[in-house]
């Protein structure tokens, strides 16, 4: 992995760091919406979903003030320099670091943090078809 993962000081930090790997799977890897989500729901739900919580959430390292200075919610200013990873194995196995900081920082159990990734992709991502719209068989026009 190219990118190396910091200790975020806020959750939404570290789900922004998880956003630039889930554009990539979308714009680099041109996988579709459920595809991702299938990835996603693999990795995160399914590999060893029987572990204990931390007995004691760590709290999370303060931002310093340099830090605080320019920063605002909408911008991707977080602590991890995050880079495009060479494949998507790379995306998901850094997906899953960030699951792990999320829950030994904030105790997000996988189902949480997984609803968190397939919130982000059903607002940012666009497969194209907009709900209730059909896309004709033929061009009109044509019999």
């Amino acid at each position: 992995m190219k990118t190396k993962l910091m200790v975020e000081s806020f959750l939404g930090d570290l789900m922004k760091v998880v956003a630039v790997q889930l554009d990539d799977m979308f714009e680099r890897d041109h996988l579709q919406i459920p595809e991702i989500k299938a990835l996603l729901r693999n990795k995160l739900l399914r590999h060893g979903i029987t572990e204990v919580a931390p007995l004691k959430i760590k709290p999370r390292p303060a931002a310093s003030k340099s830090f605080m200075k320019n920063y605002h919610s909408g911008n991707f200013y977080t602590l991890t320099k995050s880079r495009h990873e060479v494949s998507t194995r790379d995306r998901l196995d850094l997906i899953m670091l960030c699951y792990r900081q999320a829950h030994i920082y904030d105790g997000l159990e996988r189902p949480e943090f997984y609803a968190l990734c397939e919130s982000y992709i059903d607002e940012h991502f666009d497969d194209g078809v907009e709900v209730g719209h059909q896309v004709p068989d033929r061009p009109r026009g044509q019999v």
